[in-house]
């Protein structure tokens, strides 16, 4: 794929991708109003934030530094290269550990942002206890990762050195630190992901409406799948644009099956018309109990994608708790 296709695929799929943030974000506010807000809906502006520059970034590596980076070069070609060419390379290799640098801050602020949204609806059930212990165990992996990047070749500045050879330890592009940060990646995408697949089996609903909740909460198998091939193709295809190209299609992945389950109430005709009947001042109105209040298990009010319950229904769901992803079911 040439340089010019790679930046359309890239664009494309950033603007998509800020779409559906922006979707996320009017559906919580019609839900919630800006004051209803919670760590989930401020780290997704963070995650668009860093992917704008992500883009800017890839922008740069496949068009000014034209994909190149010193992990392409063996030793012999090194030395031959002409001085003239060292600062392109130099430059190209200081935009790719860059990228990849600002991927795994993206990739795990997405999976943040997803145990912050899993606090929120899971409030009141047993598996919300396992969300602090995930959220320690995303933070450590994060570090690790940083770490190793950090750590693997000292001093940092020979990752973009051209010549003389620093040694095969200190390229940008190398299968020790690819192979430590996928695997911190695939084992905290497993955790996420089974987080609320037992609540979503425990809900009484029809068997369809049941597969689909778990289709929804199961995009986290694509974000594994994509992480697996984006580590297959930089290692296995050698093209100056591999790298940009699937750490795009990695994030574009990650961000869609994160935001799904918080989008998915737009196709629904209880949120349009609970909307329709609502005044500007309604979601502060759902929010201070006005009318109508969001019941969780825990009977307390949780801002999710939880359908409205009059308070003459507060008593039945008490005593017959639905869970606080009822409202994704309908």
């Amino acid at each position: 794929m040439g340089p010019e296709l790679v930046i359309v695929e890239t664009f494309v799929e950033y603007g998509i991708a800020a779409t559906f943030i922006l979707a996320r974000i009017f559906t919580r506010h019609r839900q919630v109003g800006w004051r209803g807000f919670r760590a989930d809906d401020y780290l997704v502006v963070v995650v668009l934030g860093l992917w704008t520059v992500l883009a800017v970034v890839g922008y740069k590596f496949t068009v000014v530094a034209q994909g190149r980076h010193t992990s392409l070069l063996t030793p012999e070609q090194r030395q031959d290269l002409p001085v003239s060419e060292r600062p392109i390379w130099a430059f190209g290799s200081q935009l790719f550990l860059a990228g990849f640098v600002g991927y795994v801050f993206n990739i795990w602020l997405i999976k943040l942002n997803q145990l912050f949204y899993y606090q929120r609806v899971l409030n009141g059930l047993r598996v919300q206890k396992l969300i602090i212990p995930m959220m320690g165990l995303l933070g450590t992996a994060f570090v690790a990762a940083v770490l190793t990047i950090a750590l693997y070749c000292v001093p940092l500045e020979k990752l973009w050195q051209v010549y003389p050879d620093p040694g095969k330890n200190c390229v940008p592009q190398t299968t020790v630190v690819f192979t430590v940060v996928l695997s911190l990646n695939l084992l905290t995408d497993l955790c996420i992901l089974l987080l609320p697949i037992p609540t979503v089996i425990s809900i009484q609903l029809p068997i369809l409406k049941k597969l689909g909740l778990l289709v929804l909460f199961s995009g986290g198998l694509l974000s594994i799948a994509f992480a697996i091939l984006r580590y297959a193709f930089i290692f296995n295809v050698q093209t100056e644009a591999v790298s940009a190209l699937w750490t795009g299609r990695e994030l574009f992945v990650a961000t869609f099956a994160g935001q799904a389950p918080m989008i998915y109430p737009l196709l629904t005709r209880r949120f349009w018309a609970r909307n329709r009947k609502s005044t500007k001042g309604s979601a502060l109105q759902d929010l201070s109990g006005s009318n109508y209040n969001r019941v969780s298990a825990s009977g307390y009010e949780t801002g999710g994608a939880i359908p409205l319950v009059s308070r003459d229904t507060f008593e039945h769901r008490t005593k017959y708790p639905a869970s606080p992803l009822e409202g994704l079911g309908h």
